[in-house]
This record gives structure tokens, C-alpha cells and sequence, in this order.
């Protein structure tokens, strides 16, 4: 939800078709094993990304998965990648105030679909994860 790279192992990889607009579309889709906490503990999990068929040439970089072996900067991505890594497991236990100024996403039920919903967020924040 906020586009930060993120770093995981590939766990499956397949070809599916869906329907979009009366119509087949044939997609790749890439789940990806990736670390996450829940208050409790670290856990992994499954993020899926898909990539829709196109037509003739597409950059590499334009797609949504990028092995980080054959990205331009993987050296300065694989260093963000760390550092977030670091500062999410340093946040992710325990009490910390902080300022934040950005935006605030969030899911959202609209007519009984979920939507993301981004709202300007100013202020401090208390990050408070109870063992």
C-alpha cells in the first residue's frame, strides 16, 4: 500500500487468466515470502504482485517485480532495503514517540467494497507494541 521496495524470496510463480471488461487477459503472477510483525511476533507472509501481458517492448524496471540481482543500483537497494528492515524491527517491540508528517493509508468499506483511503497525517505518533 505505500510502494516501499520491498525485499522476499519468490515462493511460486504461475500464468492465470481473468476476466477484464468481457475480455481474457493473461497474467503472471509472483507471490513473494517476506517477513512481517503483528504485535506478537515476526511472521512471514505473502505478497503477490502481477504482471498483466503486454505488447512488444517493456523496460525491466517499469514492471513490478525486479530481481535485485539485475537492478541498476542493487547495491543502494539492497542497503535500503536493510536499513528499513532495521528500523522496522526497532520500532516493532516495544513504546516510541515519534513525529510524522506524510500521509495515512488505510482500507476503507465504500458499498461494501474495500478501497485505500489516503489522508494527510501531521503530528506525533505513539508506536506501543505490548509483549
Amino acid at each position: 500500500m505505500s510502494d516501499q521496495q520491498i525485499g522476499g524470496t519468490i515462493s511460486s510463480a504461475k500464468v492465470k487468466v481473468e476476466r477484464s471488461n468481457k475480455k481474457e487477459v493473461l497474467i503472471f503472477q509472483i507471490k513473494i515470502k517476506v517477513v512481517d510483525y503483528d504485535g506478537h511476533g515476526f511472521k512471514y507472509c505473502s505478497v503477490t504482485r502481477n504482471i498483466e501481458e503486454f505488447e512488444g517492448d517493456r523496460n525491466f524496471f517499469d514492471l513490478p517485480v525486479v530481481s535485485l540481482d539485475y537492478a541498476e543500483k542493487s547495491n543502494y537497494l539492497k542497503g535500503l532495503i536493510n536499513e528499513n528492515g532495521k528500523l522496522f524491527f526497532d520500532l516493532a517491540k516495544g513504546t516510541h514517540y515519534k513525529s510524522y508528517e506524510g500521509s495515512l493509508i488505510r482500507w476503507k468499506q465504500v458499498g461494501g467494497c474495500l478501497v485505500v483511503e489516503t489522508i494527510k497525517a501531521n503530528g506525533r505518533v505513539m508506536i506501543n507494541q505490548q509483549p
